[in-house]
């Protein structure tokens, strides 16, 4: 529909953005919910914030970690992708 071609470099591009959205609000929001609600029970700041993931994340998320911590202990699972099995652990 949007006239991109699938597995070219712009098609690649457009899901990176698309998802790196999406991962980014999700991140925001469950950092706002934890400002509200408190972290999630096992959550400990330092640690999560060294991960290689987290300290990737643009300095504005890392910095609402910092200070609220994070509601959600999983974000952004996608089925079919093999991700959904972590959260049965």
């Amino acid at each position: 529909m949007l006239g991109i071609e699938y597995g070219t470099p712009n098609s690649l591009e457009l899901a990176a953005r698309i998802m790196r959205t999406i991962c980014h609000a999700a991140y925001r929001a469950s950092a706002a919910l934890a400002r509200e609600k408190g972290a999630f029970p096992l959550f400990e700041t330092g640690p999560y914030l060294a991960g290689e993931f987290v300290s990737a994340l643009p300095q504005d998320i890392r910095d609402a970690i910092r200070r609220d911590g994070m509601r959600n202990s999983h974000l952004t699972a996608i089925a079919p992708a093999g991700t959904i099995s972590l959260l049965a652990v």
